[in-house]
């Protein structure tokens, strides 16, 4: 084992090593990193944060599959659109935010007295989403979602939102008494006073 206590170790030349040179712990200025073949693998910087480099698995797992690597809070700007002719709108709220484990995403938006400055047509459109969504589907998610001043199907049993596959927008559905289920409209909109709070988790690209 090596020692060296000079203040000028490098991630490729570690402060403490054993009999594999690059391989060891380095010391910085207010942080410790662990390092491996000459890379920074761990590191706990001055506010106590450890990041792993290449992410983190349980217990004996060591399939790169289940190895969490990414967690990340956010906001997004949520947007009414028409599917078919997006339309413009505004909004006395218009707020989202966002957080993301993994290859999951969990989305939360508020839209408010959604105001038609020009109007859209076609299915309902929530666009912006911070992450694309999944090309391929073999599960559909569905989020809740209250929904005013919209002029919906009279059987309707709940409403909720889903993305668009590959996409950044959701769709609102509506689930229908002995029906199928069809896709809320932009010309189910009755008044200024429209509003749309929703959430939904999806897979990410």
């Amino acid at each position: 084992m090596a020692i060296r206590i000079d203040g000028t170790n490098t991630t490729a030349n570690p402060g403490i090593t054993g009999a594999d040179a690059d391989t060891g712990l380095q010391f910085g200025t207010n942080e410790l990193k662990l390092v491996t073949g000459g890379t920074e693998a761990v590191k706990i910087d001055s506010n106590q944060k450890l990041t792993a480099s290449q992410g983190i698995l349980f217990g004996t797992d060591t399939a790169d599959v289940n190895t969490l690597d990414d967690y990340e809070e956010g906001t997004w700007t949520p947007q009414y659109a028409g599917a078919t002719t997006s339309g413009t709108y505004t909004y006395d709220s218009q707020v989202g935010a966002y957080t993301k484990i993994g290859n999951r995403v969990v989305v939360d938006l508020n839209l408010t007295n959604i105001t038609t400055v020009s109007a859209g047509s076609g299915a309902v459109r929530v666009t912006g989403l911070p992450f694309l969504s999944q090309s391929t589907l073999s599960v559909f998610p569905h989020g809740a979602c209250r929904l005013s001043h919209h002029d919906v199907h009279s059987a309707t049993i709940t409403v909720t939102t889903t993305p668009v596959t590959n996409d950044n927008r959701l769709t609102v559905i509506l689930s229908r008494d002995n029906t199928s289920a069809t896709a809320v409209l932009v010309t189910n909109k009755t008044s200024n006073s429209a509003d749309i709070l929703a959430s939904c988790t999806y897979l990410v690209a």
